[in-house]
């Protein structure tokens, strides 16, 4: 299927309409709203001798035995078209994004990403930014005009991976608590693509420095835009959930989770750009056993910060039958929102913090 995706034989859009449609299938197959998807029969492939005593199974599974041998020739043959000098490229961006994610660089491997997906901004933009929000809150129409340009594909990417973290959700709610971490991580994955304008400032140090205006100030200010952009994805997952499941735990319980979650992975996000901020040579004066947990706990403390936006509705799963799950919900979702506040305090005032720190060790130096 790459090969055949790569050669030029192939238009551009129609492997990815593919995928697309291949992916929602699969997601109407889990939830039980759909035929049988394709890949749940291609798949199948690798259980044959578990799952069946006969040699080849099912029908439906033999059928997808010549696919496996067909499509890999198909490709061969027709690899051919494909651009060397665009291949050569695209290696050279691979190598960069190995070497990223050997360094822990999240933010380089999210705009290599985007350079091997060939995300372009958008030359006409979705929406108009008012000339209010441009006047009185210049950050913010700043931020608004940055998502006014983004390419369908990231559009779409956020609402899928929302509708994702929703329908994680819903089953988490059956009983499948795993779930939770599945949920984390995509409502994680959104919010780092909605805080691009604070990661974009904070590649461009120089910049914020210019304005008259305190880096923390700024900072903060970026994110308003995430949250609501978050907030409006949020909801069209809630409606789909809602309307695959339209009981009234799902939406109760669902608007108090639409406050928490949104925020907490913002908050997550925010994390991953700003920490990126202090990483330095100071990392690489560290020995072994005190860099080694300080970079697992930078890796796993912004998504697991994104986790707790739902740990409203895991606290809803667990009420016995007859309580209250939106009552359990909302006196959760407190010590949440106070969570995501502090995240915003030290993004508000971590250059103060680092400022005083190093004041104070010059003086202990003298």
């Amino acid at each position: 299927a790459a090969l055949l995706a790569a050669s030029r034989v192939t238009p551009r859009w129609l492997p990815i309409l593919l995928g697309w449609v291949l992916v929602l299938w699969a997601v109407a197959d889990v939830a039980h709203t759909g035929p049988t998807a394709p890949t749940t029969y291609a798949g199948s492939l690798l259980f044959l001798p578990v799952a069946h005593l006969v040699p080849f199974g099912t029908l439906e599974d033999s059928l997808w035995i010549p696919v496996a041998v067909i499509a890999p020739v198909a490709g061969i043959a027709l690899i051919g078209g494909l651009s060397i000098e665009a291949a050569r490229r695209r290696t050279e961006l691979v190598t960069q994004l190995r070497f990223a994610v050997t360094v822990q660089d999240l933010r380089s491997v999210i705009l290599l990403r985007r350079q091997l997906a060939a995300e372009v901004p958008r030359n006409r933009p979705w929406f108009r930014v008012p000339r209010l929000v441009d006047r009185h809150w210049p950050v913010l129409a700043r931020d608004l005009r940055s998502v006014a340009h983004w390419p369908s594909i990231r559009v779409a990417r956020v609402l899928l991976l929302c509708v994702g973290a929703a329908l994680a959700v819903r089953a988490m709610f059956s009983g499948n608590l795993p779930l939770l971490l599945v949920a984390g991580i995509a409502a994680f994955v959104a919010g780092l693509d909605a805080t691009e304008p604070l990661s974009q400032d904070i590649d461009h140090p120089l910049l914020a420095e210019s304005v008259p205006v305190d880096q923390g100030r700024i900072m903060v200010r970026h994110l308003v835009q995430p949250i609501l952009v978050l907030l409006l994805a949020g909801s069209a997952a809630l409606g789909i959930a809602w309307l695959l499941d339209p009981s009234p735990e799902v939406f109760s319980v669902g608007m108090v989770v639409l406050v928490t979650a949104p925020a907490a992975a913002v908050a997550g996000a925010a994390i991953s750009s700003v920490s990126s901020i202090d990483t330095g040579a100071a990392d690489q004066l560290m020995t072994p056993e005190i860099a080694g947990p300080r970079l697992v706990f930078r890796t796993a403390w912004p998504p697991l910060v994104a986790t707790a936006g739902f740990l409203p509705a895991l606290a809803a799963s667990r009420v016995a039958e007859g309580g209250d799950p939106r009552g359990v919900a909302v006196s959760v979702a407190f010590p949440v929102l106070l969570l995501v506040a502090a995240v915003f305090g030290w993004v508000r005032f971590r250059s103060a913090i680092h400022e005083s720190m190093a004041e104070s060790m010059r003086g202990r130096d003298q």
